[in-house]
């Protein structure tokens, strides 16, 4: 789910999976644009999956602007990374598989950058062994724990990880 100003810069408010609202109450107008990822199909929600659902979109849009105002490029892949790692990823050795289509282009929109910063970024992770990209697909490690026994531990607690701590609550 994406928006676009009028100067065509881009950002991607969120990755939605199953049970996420796409829309709104009947009448509202549509404050994104929505493109499947992969094959999707849509399903009429009631009045209480879409309170849910505004709500949930309500609590991860705050953590995105949280994020946004005050993580460092590297964190803001970091934490997009964990968040999709967590909601779509498979275990893998070394943390969760990611096989999502994402190009750095998307990551850059996710994390509200540039694909070059984003670049960069990835190349930071995958030294501290936080990621390991190959070809749109990465194993992401646990946050705080590196892919390999010889990288450092890493402190990273990332927003988006307390954002779904608190949705759970």
């Amino acid at each position: 789910m994406h928006v676009v100003d009028p100067d065509g810069r881009r950002l991607a408010l969120d990755v939605l999976g199953a049970g996420d609202l796409v829309g709104g109450p009947a009448g509202w107008v549509a404050e994104a644009s929505v493109r499947p990822m992969v094959q999707t199909w849509l399903a009429l929600a009631g009045p209480v999956e879409v309170r849910d659902g505004l709500a949930r979109r309500a609590h991860r849009s705050s953590a995105l602007a949280c994020c946004l105002a005050w993580d460092r490029v590297t964190e803001r892949v970091a934490g997009r990374l964990d968040d999709l790692a967590e909601r779509f990823g498979r275990p893998v050795v070394g943390g969760r598989g990611l096989s999502l289509a994402l190009t750095q282009d998307d990551l850059a929109d996710l994390a509200g950058s540039t694909r070059e910063s984003v670049n960069r970024a990835l190349a930071e992770l995958a030294r501290l062994g936080r990621v390991r990209a190959t070809r749109g697909t990465y194993v992401v490690a646990a946050p705080g724990f590196a892919l390999d026994a010889e990288h450092r531990r890493s402190d990273h607690s990332s927003p988006w990880r307390i954002a779904s701590e608190h949705e759970v609550q």
